[in-house]
């Protein structure tokens, strides 16, 4: 194959590609979030970004859209969080686990044993393969960011 890849020319304006990337810096604050030690999503982004930049465009777009987080919202951050674990476990997400919504469901208020039900309901729903590949491993960083401090405390979070 001699064809370069070369990154594609915006269809966006710099501002509108500028508001993406300030959005992602936001919510994607450090590789810890991410699940994936040593290497932050936003390092991902940053690659696809600069080969195909408006899908990196279009999905901060439908990201921003899907998780409002004001207060129109109907559905609160820290449900939504707890969703996206779900998901994650749902779809037997394994490379790695949903480990960075575990964090952001506890920062935005999840307990531990809120977090531990949706491990629960995922091996009911997809079996105990979710769990093996899966929860065992979001219920552990959940403990383990717990006793450090992160997030809600006690038995259940405090509300949505």
């Amino acid at each position: 194959m001699t064809e370069q890849h070369t990154a594609k020319p915006r269809r966006v304006s710099q501002k509108e590609y500028d508001k993406s990337w300030a959005y992602a810096l936001d919510y994607y604050p450090d590789a810890e979030h991410s699940g994936r030690p040593g290497r932050g999503i936003l390092e991902d982004f940053a690659m696809l970004s600069r080969y195909v930049p408006d899908a990196f465009h279009g999905y901060m777009e439908l990201r921003q859209g899907a998780f409002a987080v004001d207060p129109e919202a109907a559905v609160p951050r820290k449900t939504k969080e707890l969703l996206l674990v779900a998901m994650g476990l749902a779809s037997r997400k394994t490379n790695p686990p949903p480990l960075g919504h575990t964090r952001k469901a506890l920062e935005a208020g999840a307990s531990v044993a809120e977090i531990a039900e949706v491990v629960a309901l995922s091996i009911m729903y997809c079996g105990i393969i979710s769990f093996d590949e899966g929860g065992r491993h979001i219920l552990r960083a959940a403990e383990e960011w717990a006793a450090a401090g992160i997030g809600a405390s006690g038995e259940f979070g405090s509300g949505d």
